[in-house]
């Protein structure tokens, strides 16, 4: 089977078990020293009519949280704020290990919920250490509705059009291009 999403149901020794295998490389790679860009650049599809500077404001806290240094950004936030918040020691300082640590950030869940697998497909699952780095290709039959927006520059209507679709073939196998 190919990384599609599409749920196949196996016989488990007797009981029916329903699979679906979907690509580890889908979603923002939040895990690079280019993370604060990569979530930047898909802000118009986070935003959905939430106000800029809550925004920017997380954007600040992020910078704080992944650099090396002690020094605030305009809107941010290092150790003395977390600590204060009961979240020691936090900030990491360095590139997040796992995708769900962004939620840790405050205003994060402004913008960024689980999907209704209660996962954060919109990241990347970061590999464990020594682990071989993966592509940066993302897969389409994973990839979320903001992910869509973003790169290929879609309204939230057109990216529903495009989920749409994606549904249909992964419910009866119905062309993507009908």
């Amino acid at each position: 089977y190919i990384a599609d999403g599409i749920s196949r149901f196996i016989d488990y020794h007797g009981t029916r078990v329903e699979v679906r295998i979907s690509d580890m490389v889908s979603g923002m790679d939040i895990s690079t020293s280019g993370a604060a860009s990569n979530i930047e650049s898909m802000k118009t599809a986070f935003l959905n009519d939430a106000d800029e500077e809550g925004f920017a404001s997380f954007i600040d806290k992020f910078k704080d949280y992944i650099d090396d240094n002690g020094f605030t950004q305009q809107l941010g936030m290092e150790a003395e704020g977390y600590i204060s918040d009961g979240l020691y020691p936090l900030p990491r300082n360095g590139n997040m290990e796992f995708r769900e640590e962004i939620l840790l950030i405050p205003g994060a869940s402004k913008f960024f919920r689980p999907d209704q697998f209660g996962r954060l497909s919109i990241f990347r699952i970061i590999p464990p250490k020594n682990m071989p780095k993966m592509p940066n290709s993302n897969n389409f039959f994973n990839a979320s509705k903001e992910m869509i927006m973003a790169l290929c520059g879609m309204s939230a209507v057109e990216a529903d059009t495009v989920i749409k679709a994606r549904d249909l073939w992964f419910e009866n196998g119905q062309d993507l291009s009908e």
